[in-house]
């Protein structure tokens, strides 16, 4: 009996410790698509044809194709189908943005705050919708 315990608290153990890797690896995806985001942004402002609107609209789309190919390959180990795995995380993008909108909104009405605060109020609700949506629901197939 005692074996079978200590058998189960080590893969309790290897399971949990797998989890904090996956997310210091979401951790690390969301740095680097922001900094993809931030330097196509300015990469294509140089260009004298492109507004700033559409230079971030165009560093949004290649900031989404690098987090969604890292952590479909890297975070979450999928083995899910692409073009499925595409699908859930662009409506897994759609509905955090969609949260914090209506976090940002409701701060700023309910609690009359500056817009900064709102901000800063929402900040933390795409991260942490994309996490639990990408995991449990984008890339539901994972190694590991």
């Amino acid at each position: 009996m005692k074996a079978g315990a200590a058998r189960s608290a080590t893969a309790m153990k290897r399971k949990t410790s797998w989890e904090w890797d996956m997310l210091a690896r979401f951790l690390v995806v969301g740095i680097l698509s922001t900094a993809v985001h931030f330097g196509v942004m300015h990469a294509c402002l140089g260009m004298s044809w492109c507004t700033a609107k559409s230079a971030f609209g165009v560093g949004f789309a290649a900031s989404f194709l690098v987090s969604f190919v890292l952590n479909r390959n890297w975070t979450f180990r999928s083995e899910a189908g692409v073009w499925g795995s595409l699908l859930r995380f662009a409506i897994a993008v759609g509905l955090s943005y969609l949260l914090a909108q209506a976090v940002f909104a409701l701060t700023l009405d309910m609690f009359h705050t500056t817009p900064s605060m709102a901000f800063l109020v929402a900040l933390p609700v795409p991260p942490v919708s994309n996490y639990i949506l990408g995991r449990y629901f984008v890339f539901r197939k994972v190694l590991g």
